[in-house]
């Protein structure tokens, strides 16, 4: 096993984009993704248009979370996306001077709670639905200069593009760590980016993380690999639910000879390779990992770890 001390402040779910077609998959997505900073102590900044903002306190509330608190005690912040947009652009685009200022001031509100800070933010979905691709890719740098700054991680989102969109959504797809998982734009189909997706601390997450792997991997033609990679996102996300009890980020790369699977999660324990006794019912967890993986190991984080493993 290969542990990374501090060695990567931003892990592959620091700045994702989900291209969506309905507001159902982009709420989950999203609810999942702010939940596990209120849960962990920390913040989630949401800057979204007032239905959106609905829907995402709706989702939060049936994870059981309770909005009012989380508002009242600071671990939710809440902006509208057209207002804020307009104080921090121009008719040139964005300023990068009244975007400092601007997301700035929400970062010290979020600091405040001393715990991870989690952002999503639809200030480029709107330039892009306003036909200013430039501003959006221009804002998207913006939000990244400030990540290399910053300890956040951020969740942007823009609706399913157009065919004839595609070269801007390459450049989209490249200024970002992972793309969520689902039905990627055609643009995408014949490079796939890292794909990430968010789980809450759920029975069935695991369930769930295996579909993805299993799709992901059918359209990558790759399925050749998915025996092996699905019993290990298996075990890795089994024991972010049971033993770390922390919602959790699942990311999937392509490698030169594989895939690169990776687990993070909201907790700072190390996981341990305990050799389980031959008629032991459990424990064989990271045993199956070690035995699948070409090699595997664990990276430390400011808010928490990501274990990951390698197969081809």
């Amino acid at each position: 096993m290969l542990t990374e001390l501090g060695t990567t402040p931003a892990g592959p779910d620091s700045h994702v984009v989900q291209f969506y077609e309905t507001d159902d998959e982009l709420t989950e997505a999203v609810a999942s993704f702010l939940a596990e900073a209120i849960r962990s102590g920390g913040a989630a900044i949401v800057i979204a248009e007032p239905w959106h903002r609905a829907r995402f306190a709706h989702a939060l509330a049936a994870r059981g979370i309770s909005v009012a608190a989380a508002r009242r005690d600071g671990a939710l912040i809440e902006r509208d996306a057209a207002s804020t947009l307009a104080r921090l652009t121009s008719r040139q685009g964005p300023e990068p001077a009244a975007f400092d200022t601007e997301i700035g001031a929400l970062l010290r509100l979020a600091d405040r709670r001393g715990g991870p800070v989690r952002i999503y933010g639809e200030l480029v979905g709107l330039l892009w639905q306003r036909n200013q691709p430039g501003p959006a890719l221009a804002l998207e740098s913006l939000w990244n200069e400030l990540g290399r700054r910053e300890q956040f991680s951020l969740f942007c989102s823009y609706p399913q593009p157009a065919r004839q969109q595609a070269d801007t959504v390459r450049q989209v797809a490249e200024l970002h760590s992972a793309v969520q998982a689902g039905t990627l734009p055609d643009a995408l189909q014949a490079n796939p980016p890292d794909v990430a997706a968010f789980y809450d601390p759920d029975p069935r997450s695991p369930a769930r993380a295996r579909r993805m792997v299993r799709d992901t991997l059918s359209d990558r033609h790759l399925s050749h690999l998915a025996e092996d990679t699905i019993i290990v996102v298996s075990e890795l996300a089994a024991n972010a639910v049971r033993h770390a009890r922390s919602g959790l980020a699942v990311t999937l790369a392509n490698t030169p000879v594989g895939v690169r699977i990776s687990v993070t999660d909201s907790s700072g324990q190390l996981p341990a390779l305990h050799r389980a006794a031959p008629n032991a019912e459990a424990g064989r967890g990271l045993q199956l990992v070690d035995r699948l993986a070409n090699r595997w190991g664990v990276t430390l984080r400011p808010a928490g770890k990501t274990v990951w493993a390698e197969l081809g």
